[in-house]
């Protein structure tokens, strides 16, 4: 019998999207430009077609969108490593172990943006490998 999954659809658990969003943001600085919000939520939950297209008009000939992609990839890594769960996720968890419903992380890894987390542990460990960035394997 499956007593907990946790699938996070990249930012239910970990706020993901407003690193992406600053990342990208402070990319666009290094090449003098700006971008809206308004521009970037057109790849949430998608690809990022559009926002390449936008990359693409504010840069012109400068635009390398292969060095864009790296340099916000970079930037966003950085922002992870000190992320938190989000308000709520601890409690639930703690009430989870009261339920003795079995918080999972035996396992966790990061693909593109996507935190997938199974196997059998404590709301501790959890938050532990929630606070480090999701480096923690056992």
């Amino acid at each position: 019998m499956i007593k907990a999954v946790i699938f996070d659809f990249d930012g239910l658990i970990l706020d993901t999207e407003t690193a992406w969003y600053e990342a990208y943001k402070e990319t666009m600085a290094f090449y003098e430009s700006y971008l809206p919000l308004e521009h970037f939520v057109t790849c949430i939950g998608t690809d990022n077609t559009e926002l390449n297209q936008y990359f693409k008009d504010q840069l012109g000939e400068r635009c390398n969108i292969e060095e864009i992609e790296s340099r916000a990839k970079s930037l966003h890594e950085v922002k992870m490593k000190t992320s938190q769960a989000r308000e709520g996720v601890k409690d639930y968890l703690e009430e989870a172990k009261k339920m003795d419903i079995k918080s999972p992380s035996l396992q966790a890894r990061q693909k593109s943006g996507s935190l997938i987390i199974w196997g059998n542990s404590d709301c501790y460990t959890i938050l532990k490998l929630l606070s480090q960035g999701m480096k923690l394997k056992k």
